[in-house]
C-alpha cells in the first residue's frame, strides 16, 4: 500500500475511495479498524492469486452456521479488492437458502447466469465493483453447479473481472458448498469467535474437502480481547 501511495504521489487514499464509491452499500459502513482487517485479507487474496497464476481468481466465502458474518465480510473484501487493484471485481450472492432481499429485482441474477452464462455481457459494463443478486425462479442448483454451466459461467466472468467473490450458503444448510469451491481457488471459512467448538468447525472443513474443494483459511469474526489493549501493544512492540 505504501508503494501504491508513492506511485500516485500521495494521492492514493483507500478509505476515501471506498467511502466515495458510487454503489449503494448493502451493509452498514465498517469501522476504520474493520477496514484495516479487510485490507489485509484482500491483500492476502491478491498474493495468493499471483502465486496461482493459472485458473480463475475466484474465491468462495462460507461459514458453518448462518449468521457468522460471512456476507458482510465477503462483500467488504470484494469492495476493497476493486479499489486496491483499480480493476473490475464482482460479488455474487450465491446463497440459495437465504438470499439478500435488498438485492432482489436488481437485474440479472446468479440463477439466470447459471442457466445462461452468455448473459454475463449484460453485467460486465459499468463501475469496477459489481454486485449480482441471487436471482429469481426455481432451478436445480446442485445439477447446475456440478455440471458445465457453473464452470462456463466462471470462465465467462473471469474474462471480464479481475476477481470473483462468491457468497455461499452455510455448510450446515447446503450440500453444495464443496461444489461451489471445486473450480475456484478455494473457500474462506468465516468463524464467529466463541460460537462453535473446534470440532464443529473442523467438520465443516472436512466436508468441503471431501467434495473436492480447497479451504484457503479461516477468518475469525467478532473476536473480543479481554486483556486491556495496552498489554497487547506492549507484547507486540507497538
Amino acid at each position: 500500500m505504501a508503494a501504491m501511495a508513492k506511485e500516485s504521489r500521495g494521492e492514493y487514499d483507500l478509505v476515501y475511495n471506498l467511502e466515495s464509491m458510487g454503489e449503494a452499500s448493502l451493509f452498514p459502513q465498517p469501522s476504520r479498524k474493520q477496514m484495516v482487517q479487510f485490507e489485509r485479507l484482500a491483500d492476502s487474496l491478491i498474493n495468493l492469486s499471483r502465486e496461482r497464476a493459472e485458473g480463475s481468481s475466484s474465491v468462495v466465502f462460507s461459514s458453518t452456521l448462518r449468521g457468522e458474518g460471512c456476507s458482510f465480510i465477503s462483500y467488504n473484501i470484494a469492495r476493497h479488492l476493486s479499489v486496491m487493484l483499480g480493476s473490475k471485481v464482482v460479488w455474487i450472492d450465491g446463497n440459495f437458502i437465504s438470499p439478500q432481499r435488498r438485492l432482489m429485482n436488481g437485474g440479472v441474477g446468479f440463477r439466470e447466469l447459471l442457466r445462461d452464462p452468455s448473459r454475463v455481457e449484460e453485467i460486465a459494463s459499468g463501475p469496477n465493483f459489481v454486485t449480482i443478486p441471487n436471482g429469481e425462479g426455481d432451478i436445480k442448483q446442485t445439477r447446475l453447479l456440478s455440471g458445465s454451466h457453473y464452470r462456463n459461467l466462471l470462465e465467462a466472468l473471469d474474462e471480464k473481472f479481475k476477481f470473483i467473490i462468491i457468497d455461499a450458503p452455510a455448510v450446515n444448510e447446503s450440500v453444495d458448498v464443496g461444489r461451489f469451491a471445486q473450480p475456484t481457488m478455494g473457500v474462506v471459512l468465516v468463524v464467529e469467535s466463541r460460537r462453535l467448538k473446534y470440532e464443529v468447525v473442523q467438520h465443516s472443513i472436512d466436508s468441503i474437502r471431501s467434495q473436492g474443494g480447497d479451504v484457503l483459511g479461516t477468518v475469525l469474526n467478532k473476536q473480543s480481547f479481554e486483556i486491556p489493549d495496552f498489554i497487547y501493544r506492549m507484547f507486540l512492540g507497538g
